[in-house]
């Protein structure tokens, strides 16, 4: 099992996480994907440290990913939201009014970066199975969800000739890239006091299982 772990840290991102990623029928939940990748790891020589990754916002879901037998969590959309990230203001306060229903895997979004990234001289194109992204779709009806919108692939057939620089304004115009924990986010904020609140809320929620586990035990 050792190959499965050439480095000494191992990220386990799934379907939930925004961005790149396998598509949806391919990929795991953040559930069973971590778990699965914890075990793995706790039998290789190397024993690297894992970290979950998808649909994590706060302590409660970081808890889960220790509970799992994770080493921590990787909080990629609720750090998106602070001052510090990079990034459009207008983009960070679409993550504080979207839905988790909001959130999709969308092959459209990659087919117009791919687009744009072909024209440049070191551009990364993402193809099959990983030319999926987790994203908000501006201007979607909000709550509406993956099940009312068309199928991003029949999108494809109204974009024959765009150019790159085309493609680049409507990708920027039209999507955010948020994972599906984005539903639980309520405001932008500090990236330093966010990073605390969620390791306190850790303790608490560790806290909590143990109390409920001495209950058992009476």
């Amino acid at each position: 099992r050792n190959h499965l772990f050439p480095s000494s840290l191992h990220p386990s991102f799934d379907r939930l996480a925004g961005g790149h990623g396998l598509h949806l029928k391919l990929g795991s939940g953040t559930l069973p994907l971590a778990r699965r990748v914890a075990q793995l790891a706790r039998e290789s020589d190397r024993k690297p440290l894992v970290l979950a990754a998808g649909g994590i916002v706060d302590g409660a879901g970081a808890a889960a990913a220790v509970v799992l037998g994770c080493d921590g969590a990787v909080l990629g959309t609720r750090l998106w939201a602070t001052h510090q990230a990079m990034g459009a203001q207008e983009k960070k306060d679409d993550l504080v009014t979207a839905d988790a229903d909001d959130a999709v895997r969308s092959k459209l979004y990659d087919q117009l970066n791919n687009r744009v990234q072909s024209e440049m001289e070191r551009g990364i194109l993402w193809r099959y199975p990983y030319d999926t992204c987790g994203v908000i779709e501006v201007g979607q009806e909000a709550g509406a969800g993956a099940d009312s919108r068309p199928e991003p692939e029949s999108e494809l057939e109204f974009f024959p000739e765009l150019s790159a620089d085309d493609a680049k304004a409507l990708v920027a115009r039209r999507f955010r890239l948020a994972g599906k924990g984005v539903g639980s986010i309520g405001a932008i904020g500090d990236a330093e006091a966010i990073t605390r609140e969620i390791g306190q809320q850790l303790i608490e929620e560790i806290e909590r299982a143990h109390r409920l586990v001495q209950q058992l035990k009476m």
